[in-house]
């Protein structure tokens, strides 16, 4: 393949190394590593937590020989009748909370209707804003990665997504070309890359698909997209590609831009040329972030000092600084182009690129998107903004409300359904609280976790990816049983209660000293799982430090017991129905039950007989090992695999989460190794976390891990 420009002219250099902005995880080596149940990025990469003892790290393997807890389960004197047919019963999606704004940029779209098209999870979401509906677009079977639409028909969208696992065999990522309508049609292009699908294109006329795949090569495809037909392929750059863009005037030419490189593709007769392009000696090479046309057909391409370069024949001929810092899109309108950038900013310009107007976000922008007058904005912080007159809007477009809210940062584990099931909360590893109603499908509250941040971690200690400090992420929530306050354990050791009314915090307890490590001034024994007792009086704390802390909310919420019989951190926690006994898991594997002390709590203990319990009635069934839900790992899993279990309040149904992205349902109990299941791929493109039923049975809720979304599912009996 040609490159003939000449590469000793190239002695400038802006942002020499990777930026944060274009690094792309990946998934590799899908036989030997899967998705991280208890930390990790949810991308393959295992990251082990390193504040507790080798066995925490070393259990993975140890199971598949020893399963501790096999000895602790006891059936019932009568046991329920174990059914190993699938249930009656279905799940199904009825909505996506969230948006895809990690490693993502120029995913927001209007299509033909005027409705808003943009990614979450492993779907793709078409978003009535007036009406307030969604339409769930499931072709893809994990992490929607790009969107591009067809400049012919508006309504056409194409879809790639990164590689995933399929029935325990790795499967390369592959292209889906939808009418964003009805989704009735549909057109799929199978292996369409190595690891991951970064940025597509449709030609002018819209007949053919430019991808780029991330392999070692980048290399970039043309399809034939109706057909299946690959047509061309070329070796793109070994640095990364970030977005690609098809010439709406000239139907042979595209462009590709990515780290400290632009290129110039033509395509003809089934061959790809590429040119580099000429900065002129004027300008450094930065990385480049996203590209759009002018509407003479001139590249304008988004640069890392917040400037545009505009190119004619292949050669800068103007820059323009639209921010302080990193142009993240850009976009065209008629009569002029539209950016956002990591300034926080969105800069309309005009045809001869002079600004018109600037608004202010309150984040990043990563997405821009004009129709007419309205302006779609996706930010880094999960919102998207619609702005129907970018005329009129105010200056400060965060005095309106955003029309999608969810996530961003690190992962999302925390969720619990309020008791009435109209409503649930989640708390994340953004610094971030949320109140759902489920009648509306909306954020009805949003609070923080901490308003004072504490010190950063030097090492990701809780397997975590997120930039805020331990005492602002959270990973466990628990509600009071009278629906009034709820509790929140942090990644720093630290428990805080909230009242639900105002998500104003009443109470923070440093719950670290508890724990069982030793070492002198523990910290960061970050908690995983709340319960309270079903009269509300006592909440369980399960932390890190490998102990379960109990404190009477008749006192402000202090600590009035510990139990520390478990040999690992604690995971899952379940009172029994009259409040007098807990049974536990742990990072150890076992199954563990403990007496607890009314009337001083500090005399609870363990209780080591399981058959002087086998009759108890527990509140929940929370606990992953245990008597009603040994047949939720198959063979071949480990303790990890599944994350979650949640029994319905009528013990006739049992949902689970797994490390695949699944939401499975199952018959309760669920006694015996092959009973069998419903499993829900579609929707969640991470390890499924937690999944909870509403009081009424009517609801499940779940979390994905990495990809941060909260999806809502309708239990249909």
């Amino acid at each position: 393949m040609s490159d003939n420009y000449d590469y000793s002219k190239d002695n400038l250099v802006l942002d020499d190394g990777d930026d944060s902005d274009v690094e792309i995880s990946t998934r590799a080596d899908f036989d030997e590593v899967k998705k991280p149940a208890t930390g990790g990025d949810g991308d393959g990469e295992l990251k082990m937590d390193n504040l507790f003892s080798t066995a925490e790290t070393e259990m993975g393997a140890q199971f598949m020989a020893v399963k501790p807890w096999k000895g602790a389960i006891v059936a019932p004197t009568n046991a329920p009748k174990n059914i190993p047919s699938e249930p009656s019963a279905e799940l199904d999606l009825k909505w996506a909370f969230g948006y895809k704004a990690y490693e993502a940029r120029s995913n927001v779209f209007y299509n033909g209707d005027g409705h808003i098209v943009y990614p979450v999870a492993g779907l793709v979401v078409v978003y009535d804003s007036k009406q307030h509906k969604q339409s769930l677009f499931h072709g893809m079977n994990d992490d929607v990665t790009c969107l591009a639409q067809s400049p012919v028909k508006a309504n056409l969208f194409a879809a790639g997504q990164v590689a995933t696992v399929v029935n325990g065999r790795s499967q390369q990522p592959h292209i889906c070309v939808f009418d964003s309508t009805n989704f009735e049609a549909c057109w799929t292009i199978k292996n369409a890359s190595q690891r991951a699908v970064r940025t597509l294109s449709f030609s002018a006329d819209g007949s053919l698909l430019a991808a780029v795949g991330d392999d070692d090569n980048q290399t970039v495809h043309v399809y034939d997209w109706k057909n299946g037909r690959l047509l061309a392929s070329a070796k793109g750059d070994t640095n990364k590609i970030t977005h690609i863009a098809w010439n709406p005037k000239t139907p042979s030419e595209f462009v590709t831009a990515g780290v400290k490189h632009i290129y110039m593709w033509t395509y003809q007769a089934g061959t790809l040329k590429k040119t580099k392009a000429k900065l002129e000696g004027k300008y450094p090479w930065q990385n480049f972030y996203s590209i759009t046309f002018s509407e003479k057909g001139y590249p304008c391409v988004g640069a890392f000092d917040g400037s545009v370069y505009v190119f004619v024949a292949g050669a800068v001929k103007k820059v323009v600084q639209a921010h302080k810092t990193k142009t993240m899109s850009v976009a065209t309108y008629p009569g002029g182009i539209v950016t956002g950038g990591a300034d926080k900013k969105v800069v309309i310009l005009d045809a001869s690129l002079n600004v018109v107007r600037t608004l202010l976000l309150p984040s990043k922008v990563i997405s821009v998107h004009m129709k007419d007058r309205a302006l779609l904005i996706g930010t880094a912080d999960a919102e998207i903004y619609e702005v129907e007159d970018y005329t009129t809007a105010p200056e400060d477009v965060a005095t309106l409300m955003p029309v999608v809210r969810g996530h961003f940062e690190g992962e999302l584990w925390a969720v619990a359904p309020m008791p009435d099931g109209k409503s649930f909360i989640t708390a994340g590893e953004d610094n971030r609280i949320f109140f759902f109603d489920i009648g509306t499908r909306r954020i009805l509250r949003e609070g923080i976790i901490n308003d004072v941040a504490g010190p950063k971690l030097k090492i990701q200690k809780a397997s975590t990816m997120s930039r805020y400090p331990p005492n602002q992420m959270a990973r466990a929530i628990a509600i009071s049983p009278d629906g009034k306050e709820f509790v929140i354990g942090t990644n720093a050791g630290e428990v805080s209660v909230y009242s639900v009314e105002s998500l104003d915090k009443l109470f923070m307890h440093d719950l670290n000293n508890y724990g069982k490590r030793k070492v002198i001034d523990q910290k960061e024994n970050w908690i995983q799982t709340i319960a309270y007792s079903p009269d509300g009086k006592f909440v369980a704390v399960g932390t890190h430090g490998s102990v379960i802390v109990l404190l009477d909310r008749t006192k402000g919420y202090k600590a009035v017991g510990t139990l520390t019989a478990h040999n690992s951190f604690l995971t899952h926690i379940d009172w029994s129905e009259d409040g007098e006994f807990l049974q536990t898991n742990c990072g150890a594997y076992e199954l563990l039950f403990h007496s607890v002390n009314r009337n001083t709590p500090s005399a609870s203990s363990q209780h080591k007989s399981a058959s002087a319990l086998k009759d108890v009635k527990w509140a929940t069934q929370t606990c992953t090992f245990g008597w009603p839900v040994q047949g939720v790992f198959e063979p071949s899993q480990d303790g990890t695999d599944v994350n979650s279990v949640d029994a319905s309040p009528s013990r006739e149904l049992l949902v689970s989460g797994d490390d695949y992205g699944a939401v499975n349902l199952y018959r309760y109990p669920v006694a015996a190794e092959g009973n069998k299941k419903k499993t829900y791929m579609s929707g969640h493109s991470s390890h499924v976390m937690t999944v909870k039923f509403t009081a009424d049975e009517k609801w499940v809720i779940s979390t994905g891990g990495n990809d941060k979304s909260v999806m809502l599912w309708r239990v249909k009996k």
